[in-house]
């Protein structure tokens, strides 16, 4: 079985409404300049003291609040102030008086009707020479009225306002109440109450730089040089210890035109703060403000469930669904959606939001009809395109996905978060140069949004670019420190490289900013499991499962776990929640069904391997997989048709290069005349006794022979190979006694063997051949070979007695490959044991013609071997192992010292043996073992 490790492709959550970065620029006669003009301006002119104060301060809130509110929903799109130093204007008319447009008269505020001037109000409130004003002046503006925004474009001319004040009569207010900007929770109370917080502000040229979305923290500043500046506070988060800001500098400012403020530094940094005193709609100014219903207050239903449509507009019913999506309470959300479409059916933007409510209630259907009717309404509002597309992206259909995201990108060439979803709708489909050409556009547009690095970064690891990928990780945690999801990432990229020690400290670097990150802990526990770190990788597994017990990969990554600890019951009872949780779990069905041929449970395994097939037809893992339960069955028709169809699909997931080599390999047996593949020779039959069989003297049988039948079959199989009576350079007198003492041995504990000494190329390989047949339906499968060895370009060769050289060319017709041995035992539904006892010099070095430098004085090491897999070498990789001047050569003899000992596992034994080679040797000889065994295995399992 191999490691499964889960890259995360962060992307907007279908289940929020569009960030202020993902909202779509509208053209409404305002001017945008470049991203990062820079421009200081603001409340540069102190309230006179007198004035101040006689102003009224806003009541200290005193309720218990929410731990978060937005406003941000009800908010004019963020423009640029461009060259004026009209801050204040901006914040206190522009965004908070077109923010009450917005929630108590019921209008749209992305049409520039129904937004204040800005300009306009600048112009009236002014000093002299066109500089800076204040909230008292923009308040004595607005008592008397301001012109909209398509009646007053804003322009950054310093030049005295048209004659218009005659029809300037809207967007009145009634004053101003000021804040202490010392008292955080006065400022949160009022945005509780649906107000937003005007604030003078002290700003920095580190604040001019500010981008994305971390939490601007930095008290130091200048007032003397740096200046005031004006903002309209449009939210909190407790949880960032945050205010949400709304600002004048363009959407290439912070994170669209917003940004993170935190607490500590208000009082240090905010020198004034306060509200509008608004009047419940324009022809009403002598009225008190009206606030939308807070969020946790009681709804008045009708006896059908549905919102009385009496209790408000259809506007103030879709902003009090928004103010309840933003506390995820989806199903008052929802109804009052319903509310605002029974009174405006043709409120595109309600059925925009209901769809995202539904969505988040994951009625995936209900959602697409809210979304098509928002489309139908308004076929020119890129968002309704975008949440359709994320929709599509999650289902997944990523050619509609990416349907829509084209749609939105054509409205909106600047939808950042669009180009982001479109990328990952064509990582889904496997096309990555086109994903990260998407991501360059959107971090192009943005280009301090930590999401679109982290993004991009998936698209360039899943294409293998480690380098790439880690640099854009690294990129995405210098602009979000707090960010967990890219240090998750970069230790996947470790994670690919098997420096398991990094990918840990990654892992937990996440976990440390997000313990409930229950993704991190599921690839820590992958990680940790590499480190053959079994328990830890558990309890990790665990708590993924506490954090998330509803989530079917966590049982199914701790069942991974748990079957490579050895313990298949607890494995099979994870795997049978995780099937219960998810029934199209692929991966699920595919280790369930490997655990049953494991278990010689041909039928059941069959059956889950084709239930994985059927969700998901491209795993090529469990074509072989099932390839192998047929053929274990004597079923060799079903076998063939499986291996041929595993070998016409790409290697696809981590089991594809073992799914694509062991189907070859065992089609190789199976088929005669498959292309590529040596044609079986008759293979000869069992020995039963030392020295049975005469050197060149197997007995054939038929060709074409199919292995034995389960019933009938040996679950402990060996093929020992002797090679010393070699034609063309002098003999080696050991390997064939080598090889006859250790069959016996063999068979002393319980192992029936397959016998073959002193045999040449079509003998050797047509008894190998046999072995493989049997060995499908063998629990252990163990080859012993002794004699001449030697590499080639870092494949490993055995020599038969009757090769006349070793060449690259003709090695294939010469001599016998190990690796189409170790293809064709790559199962891990059995133990494969491979002991060679060989490089004892390469004795046709001297007839070959050139080396060329592609062969080593020894056999070439594996860096890895396939799962449920031994390799035993009686020398170190590149070193020559000595025949001996005994009876036996050096390994051979420790061998048998301790190849009969009972109840030994096998690397315990294998240690045993190098103690004693080292010793006999004086350290001119170490051998060496790698493996993968899924767990112990005693050769003699006898006690004593």
């Amino acid at each position: 079985m191999h490691r499964y490790f889960v890259s995360v492709w962060s992307v907007v959550l279908l289940g929020l409404s569009l960030s202020p970065s993902q909202a779509p620029a509208r053209d409404a006669g305002v001017r945008f300049d470049p991203p990062d003009t820079q421009y200081t301006s603001g409340d540069d002119q102190e309230i006179e003291a007198e004035v101040r104060q006689k102003l009224p301060y806003a009541a200290r809130f005193r309720g218990t609040l929410p731990p978060a509110v937005d406003l941000t929903a009800r908010m004019p799109l963020p423009g640029n102030q461009g060259k004026l130093r009209s801050c204040t204007a901006w914040a206190a008319a522009y965004a908070a008086r077109s923010y009450y447009t917005a929630s108590l008269d019921g209008r749209d505020v992305s049409q520039p009707q129904n937004v204040v001037s800005p300009n306009y109000v600048y112009h009236l409130a002014r000093g002299p020479e066109c500089t800076g004003t204040n909230f008292v002046r923009i308040t004595n503006v607005l008592k008397a009225g301001a012109p909209s925004l398509a009646d007053y474009p804003y322009s950054d001319q310093c030049v005295p306002p048209p004659q218009i004040a005659p029809n300037a009569a809207g967007f009145r207010v009634r004053g101003y109440n000021r804040i202490d900007p010392h008292e955080i929770e006065g400022i949160k109370g009022q945005l509780a109450q649906s107000n937003p917080v005007l604030i003078s502000f002290a700003d920095s040229p580190a604040f001019h730089r500010h981008r994305g979305e971390a939490v601007f923290n930095d008290p130091a500043f200048d007032p003397g040089q740096d200046g005031w500046h004006s903002m309209t506070i449009v939210g909190y988060d407790d949880r960032r210890r945050a205010f949400r800001l709304m600002n004048s500098w363009g959407q290439g400012w912070g994170d669209g035109g917003y940004a993170w403020l935190g607490y500590d530094i208000v009082p240090q940094r905010v020198r004034e703060a306060g509200v509008l005193d608004v009047a419940k709609s324009s022809s009403e100014t002598a009225a008190q403000p009206v606030a939308p219903t807070p969020p946790q207050s009681g709804l008045a239903q009708n006896p059908s469930g549905q919102i009385n449509p009496g209790s408000g507009s259809a506007f103030e019913h879709l902003n009090r669904g928004i103010d309840f999506r933003s506390k995820r309470d989806h199903d008052n959300a929802i109804l009052e959606f319903n509310a605002a479409i029974s009174l405006d059916p043709r409120l595109a933007r309600a059925f925009n939001y209901r769809g995202l409510s539904w969505l988040s209630k994951g009625n995936a259907d209900r959602a697409l009809a809210d979304f098509n009717e928002a489309i139908q309404l308004d076929p020119k509002d890129p968002s309704a395109y975008f949440n359709r597309g994320n929709l599509q992206a999650a289902k997944p259909d990523p050619d509609a996905a990416i349907a829509d995201y084209d749609q939105a990108i054509r409205m909106n060439p600047r939808f950042a978060a669009a180009y982001s979803g479109r990328a990952g709708a064509w990582r889904r489909k496997g096309d990555l140069d086109r994903a990260i050409a998407d991501m360059d556009e959107a971090a192009r547009i943005e280009p301090k949004n930590a999401d679109f690095y982290n993004n991009r970064g998936n698209a360039l690891l899943d294409k293998k670019d480690y380098d790439r990928a880690f640099d854009d990780y690294t990129q995405a945690t210098n602009i979000n420190p707090s960010f967990p999801a890219p240090y998750n990432n970069r230790g996947l990229v470790w994670a690919n490289r098997k420096d398991y020690d990094r990918a840990v400290a990654e892992y937990t670097a996440a976990l440390r900013l997000n313990p409930n990150y229950a993704l991190a802990l599921r690839n820590r526990a992958a990680a940790e499991r590499g480190q053959n770190k079994l328990d830890l990788a558990i309890a990790d597994n665990a708590e993924a499962i506490r954090i998330e017990p509803k989530n079917a990969e966590n049982y199914f990554q701790r069942a991974f776990t748990l079957r490579q600890q050895g313990n298949p019951d607890a494995a099979l009872a994870d795997l049978a929640e995780a099937l219960r949780l998810n029934p199209k779990h692929a991966f699920a069905y595919y280790l369930r069904a490997t655990i049953w041929r494991v278990n010689k449970e041909f039928d059941r395994a069959i059956e889950d391997y084709t239930r994985c097939l059927q969700n998901e037809p491209a795993y090529v893992g469990a074509l072989t997989g099932r390839g192998l339960a047929h053929e274990a069955k004597g079923e060799l028709a079903p076998a063939r048709q499986d291996y041929r169809a595993a070998l016409a699909l790409p290697e696809k997931y981590e089991t594809g290069k073992w799914a694509h080599q062991t189907a070859g390999a065992r089609l190789a047996l199976l088929e005669p005349g498959t292309p590529g593949a040596k044609p079986p020779i008759s293979p000869p039959s069992e020995s039963k006794a030392p020295g049975a069989t005469a050197p060149g003297s197997a007995a054939p049988v038929s060709p074409a022979a199919p292995p034995p039948s389960p019933a009938g079959a040996s679950s402990r199989l060996a093929l020992v190979i002797g090679n010393g009576a070699y034609r063309s350079v002098a003999q080696l007198p050991n390997p064939p006694n080598d090889a006859r003492a250790i069959a016996q041995s063999l068979r002393d504990i319980g192992f029936t063997v397959i016998e073959a000494i002193d045999v040449d190329r079509v003998k050797m390989e047509a008894t190998t051949i046999d072995f493989l047949r049997r060995a499908s339906t063998a629990r252990v499968a163990l080859l012993f070979y002794a004699g001449h060895g030697v590499q080639i370009d870092g494949r490993n060769y055995l020599i038969p007695i009757d090769a006349t050289e070793v060449r690259k060319e003709s090695a294939g017709f010469e001599l016998i490959d190990v690796d189409r041995i170790l293809a064709g035992l790559d199962d891990e539904a059995r133990a494969n044991v491979v002991i060679l006892d060989a490089c004892r010099d390469n004795p046709l070095e001297a007839r070959t013609a050139s080396r060329s430098g592609a062969r080593g004085g020894g056999l070439a090491g594996y860096s890895s071997v396939g799962s449920g897999m031994l390799i035993a070498f009686a020398t170190a990789p590149g070193k020559t192992a000595l025949d001996g001047s005994g009876a036996h050569s050096p390994f051979t003899e420790a061998m048998l010292k301790h190849l009969g000992s009972p109840n030994i596992e096998i690397n315990e034994m294998l240690t045993r043996v190098r103690v004693d080679v080292v010793a006999a040797t004086e350290r001119k000889q170490i051998p060496w073992v790698n493996s993968s065994l899924l767990g112990d295995l005693y050769l003699n399992d006898r006690r004593r």
